[in-house]
């Protein structure tokens, strides 16, 4: 039986079942919600060329600070560095560099510090 249903299509040709648009896709990140409340519309919105510009994405506060509390004390930095890690790749964020920069200077001024006090 699925053997000649295979044969009918492959007789027949394919077709996609939807109709496939050729457009930009919109950077916008679509919020999901329950099942029972997610709009009908298609989850990724389309741009059209005459669409206006796309805004700036904001810079993530923590992602900026955690270099800098690396090296004031490094536990925190390192800390709100993988914080802010997690809320870039969640959301359209700038700053991962900012937030791997603190994780970076986070893990290493303690184990720079228990070398030397070993050496000295």
């Amino acid at each position: 039986m699925i053997e000649g249903q295979a044969r009918d299509r492959a007789r027949t040709g394919w077709t996609p079942a939807v109709e496939l648009r050729s457009a930009v896709p919109d950077p916008r990140v679509v919020r999901w919600g329950p099942v029972d409340q997610r709009p009908a519309a298609t989850p990724w919105p389309v741009r059209e060329p005459g669409d206006g510009p796309v805004p700036p994405r904001p810079w993530n506060i923590a992602a900026l600070l955690s270099p800098l509390l690396a090296l004031l004390c490094a536990p925190v930095g390192l800390c709100v560095g993988l914080v802010a890690a997690g809320q870039i790749g969640l959301g359209r964020q700038r700053g991962i560099g900012f937030a791997v920069a603190g994780i970076v200077i986070g893990s290493l001024v303690p184990v720079v510090v228990c070398v030397w006090g070993a050496i000295g």
